[in-house]
């Protein structure tokens, strides 16, 4: 027993002394060399790639892809600056995924088989619906599926149905024909004719809009599609007892930009469209009424002037009110994340872009959503047509 100790006690010393040449030769270093000073806390590793990355849906018009993906190429440089001015570039970073749909008749098909598809990849919230059809088609399926659809271009009447997850950066009938009849009195016109029309629904916002017209001291005398006739309870009144420079000729849409359109209206025989301007016969000859679009108004802003002059100098193209509107779209859904991070649930989605448009100045002017979602306001202008240039 006493040689097993005694065993254990050289061994004992053996390593003592071991650890004594070690540490003597490590401080007779130190001195010569000056020892390390060690940090007085853990030094953390550097941050590889942002802590969030979230994805946005962007279905566009095929035809207009390019400008679609033009402005995406802002947005995300634009929004990328002002995550630097608020010290979280670190930390988000944003990506829009953009396709275009065909314009056949299948493209309402292909839209819901799209927002499906971006559900199933991750994607909470999704900027498109740019026709009737798609909108209507797609509000029962956004329930279903949780998904969010935000348009830039359309509304819906949402006494007759209700769309929850359905947001649009224009304003209802009622706000917008306020709009058009305030732009017209803007412009000096007494007396409107109206173009466009193409169901029950326009006719009866041509109503409404010429109910607040004529609160406003103007006249509208018809809203027709070439090859009908007008309501008879809108033609209210001759439109030769309105001075000619008073007078003007609008329309929805650019569809009548490519070719002269002949116009019965009731009463006043027919109506030439050709070259910027009406001429109608037998009321006085050949007179000439100016033609303007009735349109959103984007460039109303100081950040739409700059939007504007930007996306001409990159793509030749002007900005419309659809891109300007989907500009903004892109901008309050990106906003809703960083207040709620990316959460699935539609409701809370729909909840927090409701509540960042409060705040939210766009390109296109004041984007606050109402209860229901809808704009509540987006001034309207009269803009002449852009000959040889193109549809916008």
């Amino acid at each position: 027993m006493l040689l097993d100790l005694n065993q254990h006690g050289n061994q004992l010393k053996i390593i003592i002394a071991i650890l004594a040449v070690y540490f003597g030769v490590f401080f007779a270093l130190g001195y010569l060399t000056g020892f390390p000073v060690l940090p007085d806390k853990p030094v953390s590793p550097l941050p590889v790639g942002p802590i969030a990355v979230y994805q946005l849906g962007l279905l566009v018009p095929e035809g207009e892809l390019y400008a679609y993906e033009q402005l995406v190429e802002m947005f995300e440089s634009d929004f990328q600056e002002y995550l630097r001015s608020i010290d979280k570039a670190d930390l988000y970073e944003f990506r829009c995924l953009v396709a275009g749909f065909p314009s056949d008749v299948n493209n309402t098909l292909w839209f819901l088989d799209n927002i499906q598809g971006l559900r199933s990849m991750g994607y909470c919230c999704v900027v498109g619906g740019f026709n009737e059809d798609q909108v209507k088609a797609s509000l029962t399926y956004l329930n279903e599926i949780g998904m969010v659809l935000v348009s830039p271009a359309m509304t819906v009447d949402r006494a007759k149905t209700p769309a929850p997850n359905f947001l649009s950066l224009m304003p209802n009938s009622e706000n917008r024909m306020e709009a058009i009849s305030q732009a017209l009195v803007d412009g000096g016109f007494k007396a409107a004719i109206f173009i466009g029309t193409r169901n029950e629904e326009e006719t009866a916002q041509l109503r409404l809009l010429s109910e607040k017209y004529q609160e406003k001291g103007g006249l509208i005398i018809a809203f027709l599609q070439p090859g009908t006739q007008p309501p008879e309870d809108i033609e209210t009144g001759p439109v030769n007892a309105i001075p000619i420079d008073r007078r003007c000729v609008v329309s929805y849409d650019y569809e009548y930009d490519s070719a002269p359109i002949n116009l019965d209206i009731t009463g006043y025989t027919r109506i030439r469209l050709e070259s910027g301007a009406i001429n109608v016969a037998g009321v006085e000859s050949d007179t000439a009424y100016p033609l303007f679009y009735a349109l959103p108004d984007v460039h109303h802003t100081s950040r739409g002037a700059s939007l504007r002059d930007r996306f001409i100098k990159k793509t030749g193209r002007p900005l419309s009110y659809k891109l300007g509107n989907t500009y903004d779209a892109l901008w309050l859904c990106s906003l809703s994340y960083l207040e709620d991070g990316d959460k699935y649930d539609a409701r809370t989605r729909v909840t927090t872009i409701k509540g960042v448009s409060q705040l939210f100045e766009g390109v296109t002017g004041d984007c606050s959503l109402n209860e229901e979602g809808d704009r509540d306001h987006l001034p309207y202008w009269l803009e002449p047509p852009y000959y040889g240039r193109g549809v916008k």
